[in-house]
Parts: C-alpha cells; structure tokens; sequence
C-alpha cells in the first residue's frame, strides 16, 4: 500500500523502484520526507539536511554484503563471512 509519501533520492535507480521504492525516480520531491544524496554537491538543493553517520564496523559489513550480492540482492550463506554477517 502506497500512502503517497515516501523517500526519494537525487538518483534513478530502476531497480530500487521495482524492489519498492516507488519514488526513487520521481523528482517531486516534494512528496518525499527524505531524499538520499551522497554527494555534497546537491546541498543547495534542499533547504535542510539529514546527515547520517553509521557505525564504521557495519558499514564495512554492509558493504561486504554488497560487493557479494549487489545492490539490490542478498548473499547466500555460502557466500559470506562464517555464513553471517
């Protein structure tokens, strides 16, 4: 069920959008509460900012996980570390 608020990014990645990110693509912003940028580039385009900083043990976890399976997939057991992350 799509309420027709979500999250949106400065990006189109299609596969996001089809694995349930109906507005990955759309560039109204203004039906997003957050769009995602990692670029500081896209500043002056918003007029508030949500800085994110994580845990740099789980993002190289994440990101492992990511090298392994891509962006939208998930590894297998046989493909990770100790079959876990």
């Amino acid at each position: 069920m799509c309420l027709g608020i979500g999250t949106s990014s400065v990006y189109c990645d299609a596969s996001l959008q089809a694995k349930g990110f109906p507005f990955e693509c759309n560039k109204q912003h203004s039906h997003a509460i957050v769009v995602k940028t990692h670029e500081v580039r896209h500043e002056k385009e918003f007029k508030k900012v949500v800085l994110l900083i994580r845990n740099p043990y789980d993002a190289l976890l994440t990101y492992a996980m990511f090298a392994r399976a891509g962006h939208t997939g998930v590894p297998t057991d046989d493909v990770t570390i100790a079959g876990r992350f």
